[in-house]
């Protein structure tokens, strides 16, 4: 349901952009967002299957934007704190993803008061696992990986300074070990999948 909805909201944008007034979407900018997210966790060392972990995170993005008659270039940096976990029943009691720093570029095309971009970049997420459920094996590795995302940006006010983000987000990381105690490390694989809704402010 929520894809569906981003997707509403791209085929409006993109089926306005041919009457579009053209915009300025050059300059700094910064902001706060929301997120949920849907993650694949799979603990490739005991095979006990994939589990789906999820949870909400929220956190603050800051950027530039480059434009080029209606082709907007962008590079971002954002920073998370989550609340995301989830269990395998087995050696992971639980799972969490506590935080994520990420670095992208954008690439956006001006349809006046919107502005519909794709992303790529890479993400530092912190992962963290109770091995017993009972405080005492706890371990823990940040993952990185390659993030690709859809979005769209729309002014909000008449001096264009404020604006408001839905996007969606996908992140394959790089496969993470947890090293608990007693020598028993488990290599974990994990993807996940975001939606998010964000306030921002340029100048």
């Amino acid at each position: 349901m929520k894809y569906k909805i981003l997707a509403i909201v791209f085929s409006m944008v993109f089926g306005s952009s041919a009457q579009a007034q053209v915009g300025s979407w050059s300059g700094y900018y910064f902001g706060v967002s929301a997120t949920s997210s849907n993650m694949t966790v799979e603990d490739l060392s005991f095979d006990m299957g994939a589990f789906e972990p999820g949870g909400f995170s929220s956190g603050g993005f800051t950027g530039m934007n480059h434009q080029i008659s209606g082709l907007v270039l962008g590079a971002e940096a954002g920073f998370e704190g989550a609340n995301i976990s989830g269990r395998d029943g087995a050696n992971m009691d639980p799972f969490r993803a506590n935080s994520q720093l990420s670095f992208r570029g954008r690439v956006g095309v001006d349809a006046g008061k919107a502005m519909p971009y794709f992303s790529v970049g890479y993400v530092a997420s912190r992962f963290e696992a109770d091995h017993d459920g009972n405080g005492a094996n706890i371990a823990n590795f940040t993952a990185s990986g390659i993030s690709y995302g859809i979005g769209v940006d729309l002014q909000v006010n008449r001096s264009n300074t404020r604006f408001v983000r839905v996007e969606y987000q996908a992140t394959d990381y790089s496969d993470g070990v947890f090293q608990f105690g007693g020598a028993d490390d488990h290599d974990v694989l994990a993807s996940s999948q975001r939606v998010s809704v964000g306030y921002g402010i340029s100048f």
